[in-house]
């Protein structure tokens, strides 16, 4: 089977936040939800959904009127060169209803078939992914906001829903380590070895 080269972007930041990774062209969307995860860097905490046109994929026993009252499909029992088979070919990846992260993923080329048993492999990317539920792109922009100007912390916003109310709180809220600007690429080449294992 092909290999499939795909980038993704995560919609609505500018430096933008992408990744450039491989896999086998008969992975599973479900399979590719699991890369998406990893090569992202989220917690897999969410629901999702792949939307392709006027389908959507989800997991088994998926909503059944998903998109405008179309019936949603199983994820599991479609492979990515079925959706995507070409080079250019484009979709959308849904994590988190709530917080909504669209993220857009490009078929950049298709390559010949690889060994078996080859793990997914991320090439490159760019800038860290957002942590779990900080609010979509306005929470995050705060965040980041507040990480290069700590001393422009506010009180928190009237509804309730800022994470920033102060330097200390914010700290203990992001994940350890957090840096916006970094991304991991061979932390997450390893983790995407041991899912191939």
């Amino acid at each position: 089977m092909a290999i499939y080269q795909l980038t993704v972007t995560l919609r609505g930041f500018a430096p933008p936040i992408w990744r450039r990774f491989q896999v086998r062209g008969d992975t599973a969307l479900a399979g590719l939800h699991t890369v998406l995860q990893v090569v992202m860097g989220w917690q897999t905490t969410h629901l999702h959904a792949f939307r392709v046109g006027e389908r959507q994929f989800e997991e088994p026993a998926p909503d059944p009127w998903a998109v405008d009252g179309a019936p949603a499909e199983d994820e599991s029992s479609v492979s990515l060169y079925e959706v995507a088979p070409d080079v250019g070919a484009r979709f959308l990846y849904e994590y988190d209803f709530g917080d909504s992260w669209e993220h857009d993923l490009v078929v950049e080329a298709v390559l010949p078939p690889a060994p078996q048993g080859r793990p997914p492999v991320c090439l490159d990317g760019a800038r860290a992914c957002p942590p779990e539920d900080c609010g979509s792109v306005p929470g995050y922009e705060e965040i980041l906001y507040v990480l290069e100007h700590p001393e422009a912390i506010e009180k928190a916003a009237p509804d309730g829903d800022s994470v920033c109310e102060s330097a200390d709180a914010l700290w203990a809220w992001l994940p350890s380590g957090f840096e916006p600007t970094v991304f991991d690429r061979d932390g997450v080449n390893r983790q995407l070895a041991g899912i191939a294992r």
